[in-house]
């Protein structure tokens, strides 16, 4: 979990000072997101339990591949920064469908 990373990073010699000297601290744009990105992960994995709660693992994992299905195809129109090359999106194709298919063999048994 993200609390146990945290915990061993503390220990690993001069992070925390490199932490607490971070220049942009000072800056507010910088906090704000900051704590804006860590309130939606919050979310996020309230959203996750919620899901698996109500309905089942599967419908959650189904939920998560179209998800990233959906995501993986946006990204490549939204954003500006995808340049389009044929091995490019043959790699994108083959590790969606490497996920689908993991997803299904996992719950086949």
């Amino acid at each position: 979990s993200a609390i146990g990373v945290a915990i061993f990073i503390t220990f690993v010699p001069g992070e925390v000072e490199k932490v607490q000297n971070f220049a942009e601290w000072g800056n507010s744009n910088f906090v704000f997101y900051l704590v804006f990105a860590s309130l939606l992960g919050s979310v996020l994995n309230l959203a996750i339990f919620l899901c698996t709660s109500t309905n089942s693992a599967l419908t959650t994992t189904v939920v998560g591949c179209l998800k990233n299905v959906l995501t993986s195809y946006l990204g490549m129109f939204i954003g500006g920064d995808y340049i389009f090359s044929w091995l490019s999106f043959l790699g994108i194709n083959i590790s969606i469908a490497g996920s689908l298919i993991y997803a299904q063999a996992t719950f086949r048994g």
